[in-house]
């Protein structure tokens, strides 16, 4: 396990992880569409809820992060508020959810929450777990992708398991994000699909990502399918990793390139055939 933030001696500023699993026909991988902090939407800052409370103060409530009953209380409320706030439903706002339960700093004696969004610009568009390296409870960049993968997705994997491609990408904002790989096992993903954990994260308000599944990626059109540039640079860079994994170290050729060199192997026999036949 690496130690720190140090990846192939270079500090990397979080990480992205491909969960996938291999049928017999290809790779599933598990993604989602990715939220955005509702307070940056520049006019839900005007937002008033029922209680004319602004977005602000609608995601804080009196108790202690560390009692139970106080943190019950805390996810009802703010549920009960985005589901108000998806009744007002701007045009450009859907699915509504909140994450990063804390005490608040600004508030002392109160629990507090982040409102997120999915942007109508990104209704349709996909991509994977990632998240930022923090120091005061990742021992390492793997610890990191660990755990937003659980934030995010409600699955938990197994660290051991967890692949280093040692490959960084740059994020808009100039950050490093090092890439890791997981291969689900068959009985990893029946037992997602049996626990119903995905249908239950999707039907939960309290998530980072929305619309949880697993999906196959489509052929063309990769810049409109995925949400970011980084999550369609890695897709791009560990798909062939991935397959050489699955295959031993080689890439087997898919189905489309297998037929058309059997049409070029039958013609290349059929003109071998004509030229070879002896003059009569």
């Amino acid at each position: 396990m690496l130690s720190g933030k140090t990846i192939l001696g270079n500090n990397a500023d979080g990480g992205i992880v491909i969960v996938y699993y291999i049928d017999r026909l290809s790779p599933i991988f598990l993604m989602g569409q990715e939220t955005t902090f509702l307070t940056e939407v520049h006019n839900m800052r005007d937002f008033k809820t029922k209680e004319k409370e602004d977005i602000w103060n609608a995601f804080l409530n009196e108790g202690d992060i560390n009692n139970i009953k106080d943190l019950d209380a805390a996810k009802k409320k703010f549920t009960k508020i985005c589901k108000e706030i998806e009744e007002f439903n701007p045009r450009f706002i859907k699915h509504i959810t909140f994450s990063d339960l804390k005490n608040s700093k600004a508030s002392p004696g109160n629990i507090s929450a982040k409102p997120r969004c999915v942007k109508e610009e990104n209704i349709d568009r996909y991509g994977f777990s990632k998240g930022g390296y923090n120091n005061n409870i990742d021992a390492s960049i793997n610890d990191t992708v660990i755990r937003e993968c659980f934030e995010e997705t409600s699955i938990k994997l197994d660290i051991s398991k967890l692949i280093d491609t040692e490959k960084l990408y740059h994020t808009r904002d100039n950050k490093k994000y090092a890439l890791f790989l997981y291969e689900l096992s068959t009985l990893e993903y029946e037992s997602i699909h049996n626990e119903a954990l995905l249908e239950k994260k999707n039907a939960d308000y309290e998530n980072e990502l929305h619309n949880i599944k697993f999906m196959r990626i489509p052929k063309m059109n990769l810049k409109k399918f995925f949400i970011n540039t980084i999550s369609r640079e890695t897709y791009i860079d560990s798909i062939d990793l991935i397959l050489k994994r699955r295959n031993g170290g080689k890439r087997k050729y898919t189905r489309r390139v297998n037929s058309k060199l059997i049409k070029k192997a039958n013609i290349y026999t059929i003109k071998t055939k004509i030229n070879s036949t002896p003059i009569r």
